[in-house]
């Protein structure tokens, strides 16, 4: 399943990407930067998914040049059967273009703020890269479950920053959209989606260790909360981006 889900992910946002520009042809503020963020985050996401497929699959493409230009590990199925460490790159890209366009839908914002939500955003990614990495923690250590209460504040530590750069988001976006009573919609699966891949880590974090034999579940289900949440922050945002900021309406 590993193997299929990367694919059908880079096909989704593909899909996706065309069917939303399509629709919201007509707009102007594709070329403003909340529109060049989030048209960004799916190209990083396309050509993420298929990075991992390529490095997953034992019969990858033969072709030289597919494979310098999605850069294929050494060996063949180099990411099977392990944690994909790449992923934490990935999303402080990804991800932080995704709050990025969020954070900009609703017009200009201060640039100190948004180089400090930048910054939190890709910091926080750093913590899931050292906690995919801790295969023994050690006696005496332990925390809840697989855990270690070092662990679990670190994770605690991003947690809150997620939750700053929720507040920093809402407060952008509810001060310059018009008061028409939907203006708050693609804050929804913004906050829902990467909530979600946060509790998705939590659970990881309680229930296994690297390379504890469940790291192709694991990086599965890492796949498909990605794809969700990316999708639809990708969907609303797009959508919210054909609609005139002053009025609220397309």
């Amino acid at each position: 399943l590993r193997q299929v889900v990367d694919p059908l992910a880079s096909a989704v946002h593909l899909v996706l990407l065309i069917l939303i520009c399509a629709l919201n042809s007509g707009s102007d503020r594709w070329g403003s930067a909340a529109g060049v963020a989030l048209i960004l985050m799916q190209v990083v996401a396309i050509w993420a998914h298929l990075f991992y497929w390529i490095n997953l699959t034992p019969s990858p493409p033969t072709s030289k040049a597919v494979q310098f230009l999605l850069a294929k590990l050494g060996g063949t199925g180099a990411l099977q059967g392990r944690r994909n460490l790449y992923k934490w790159l990935e999303y402080a890209v990804s991800a932080t273009l995704g709050t990025v366009a969020v954070f900009l839908s609703s017009g200009d914002q201060p640039t100190n703020t948004l180089l400090l939500l930048v910054t939190l955003s890709a910091t926080i990614q750093t913590v899931g890269y050292s906690l995919d990495q801790v295969e023994d923690h050690g006696s005496g250590a332990r925390g809840v479950g697989a855990s270690s209460w070092p662990e679990l504040v670190q994770w605690a530590s991003a947690a809150a920053g997620q939750i700053v750069d929720f507040i920093v988001v809402a407060g952008a976006v509810y001060d310059h959209w018009p008061d028409d009573g939907d203006r708050a919609v693609h804050l929804v699966p913004y906050i829902a989606g990467w909530s979600l891949f946060g509790l998705w880590n939590l659970w990881v974090l309680v229930r296994h260790r690297p390379r504890d034999g469940d790291d192709d579940y694991v990086e599965f289900w890492y796949s498909v909360f990605s794809l969700v949440a990316k999708a639809a922050v990708f969907g609303s945002t797009g959508f919210y981006l054909g609609r005139d900021p002053a009025t609220g309406t397309r």
